[in-house]
Formats: structure tokens, sequence, C-alpha cells
């Protein structure tokens, strides 16, 4: 059973192509919480473990379209983050523009 079904909180959350404000807004709303491993990553490795990964035990977080595709690609939960100057929409499980408000309560309720 994935973890969002048990209502826990994930192994680890992938982070890549997010802006560093938003990066340090996120890793300071997560302090405390002991269970869960924050991952900064380059596309390029991105790219390589999540072909590898295929779990439900992460989530993975981006600003990157083929990224956000790939990690459905492969079932793994993916939030994109929607940069104010974008054109175009980003697709994923969900999207946010800030992670002002974003802690684990909202990892294990809305994904």
């Amino acid at each position: 059973m994935p973890y969002y079904n048990k209502k826990e909180y994930p192994k680890q959350i992938w982070v890549s192509q997010i802006p560093e404000r938003e990066v340090s807004l996120l890793r300071e709303n997560l302090t405390g919480i002991k269970q869960t491993t924050f991952v900064l990553m380059k596309k390029e490795k991105v790219f390589h473990q999540l072909s590898e990964k295929r779990s439900r035990d992460i989530i993975f977080l981006s600003s990157d379209q083929f990224l956000l595709d790939l990690a459905r690609d492969v079932d793994v939960p993916a939030i994109a983050y929607q940069k104010p100057e974008m054109d175009t929409f980003l697709h994923a499980d969900m999207v946010v523009e800030g992670f002002e408000e974003v802690d684990m309560i909202f990892f294990t309720a809305r994904v």
C-alpha cells in the first residue's frame, strides 16, 4: 500500500529545478521531520534515478515538465512548482506557486 494511503510521511522528497528561495522555505517548513530525507538533485541525476526508482516512497518536486512527465511515467507522485513568470501551465499530481505554507501535513494529506 502506498504511503499516502496510510497517511505516513514519504521517505524522501526529491527536489530539482526549484528556485533557491522556495527550497529554503520548504526546508524551513519541514525541519524536525526525522523520518523524511530531503534531497536536492541535478536534472541529469534525477533522470537517471527516476528511471531506476519506480517507488512510491518518494515525492518529486520540480518546475521542469520533462522531469515531471518522467516521474508520472514511473508512477512517482509529483508536485510541480509553477514559476510566476511561466507562460505555460505545468502538469503533475499537484501544482503549487510557492512553498510558504507547505509542510508535512500537506504532503500526507494531499499527494
